[in-house]
């Protein structure tokens, strides 16, 4: 993995070649550190742990930081499908699910149900959207409020 350090501006505005250190901080708080010169690639640690990790760049009193996030080639793979069995199961929006418990909005209770209901019929899993807060939630002034007036 590398990464390109633009040329820093010196303070009178000049260009410069100017030396940086940096400091990568692994997840477990291993750290590798070392310095390059502006308009330098530098190259990453090429064995690092997935994880969440932060970059620290330092150039005098400046300071910059940055995340690293190091995923698997792969995501997780139940064992029923590297056995090639074939599974079913359903694919569902939360606040598409009714009930006579919920206010025509579903809840985790409904899904809960769903769950329960997709396993007894042999299904092995329900596909489930990312769960937000709804829009009436979420604070928003608009734009322009002449769209929310009726005109003629």
């Amino acid at each position: 993995m590398s990464w390109f350090i633009p040329a820093a501006k010196n303070a009178d505005g000049g260009g410069g070649q100017r030396r940086i250190s940096w400091l990568l901080t692994t997840e477990e708080g291993t750290q590798y550190k070392g310095h390059v010169t502006g308009g330098k690639a530098f190259n990453l640690p090429t064995k690092l742990p997935e994880g969440y990790h932060t970059l620290t760049l330092t150039q005098d009193d400046q300071r910059a930081h940055c995340r690293v996030i190091v995923a698997p080639k792969r995501c997780y793979e139940p064992q029923a499908l590297l056995n090639k069995q074939k599974l079913w199961g359903a694919c569902v929006q939360l606040y598409t699910l009714r009930s006579e418990k919920n206010w025509g909005i579903g809840d985790f209770g409904d899904l809960k149900a769903m769950l329960v209901d997709v396993a007894k019929r042999g299904g092995s899993f329900i596909g489930l959207n990312p769960i937000m807060r709804s829009i009436r939630q979420i604070r928003r002034v608009p734009a322009h409020t002449a769209r929310l007036l009726a005109v003629g």
